[in-house]
């Protein structure tokens, strides 16, 4: 399919990484803080919410369950419960090495790529096979 670009898709903020989490996308903005906006109404025009943390510079986000997880500007793994997400929030270490990025499978994701690895699998006479 063709189509024609018209962005940007929100305000002009400089951002180092995105993520989406329910119906907002977040953001790390090049101030290393972290923004966010509904993806439902994000336009040209839009604004983004923040920063929602002051007491961590980070790099890079993501979500798992009830937790955002953020690589710090010093390489360390840090988290919190999403709900207590405040500017004066504190994080909770959680990395003892150097890490440069990260990133959590979606579970919408790993269920479409899980149905179509299956439809292959099946085709070869293989299956996936769950344990507990």
């Amino acid at each position: 399919p063709q189509s024609d670009w018209d962005g940007p898709v929100s305000s002009e903020m400089e951002l180092l990484a995105i993520t989406i989490h329910g119906d907002m996308i977040y953001a790390v903005g090049e101030d290393a803080k972290i923004y966010r906006q509904k993806h439902a109404t994000m336009c040209n025009i839009s604004k983004w919410e923040g920063p929602l943390s002051n007491t961590l510079e980070v790099k890079s986000i993501c979500f798992y369950g009830n937790k955002i997880y953020a690589v710090s500007t010093e390489d360390q793994i840090f988290w919190m419960v999403t709900v207590e997400l405040k500017p004066s929030a504190e994080w909770r270490s959680l990395s003892q090495g150097d890490v440069t990025t990260i990133g959590i499978c979606n579970t919408d994701l790993k269920k479409a790529c899980e149905e179509m690895l299956q439809v292959s699998w099946r085709r070869k006479n293989m299956h996936l096979e769950r344990r507990a």
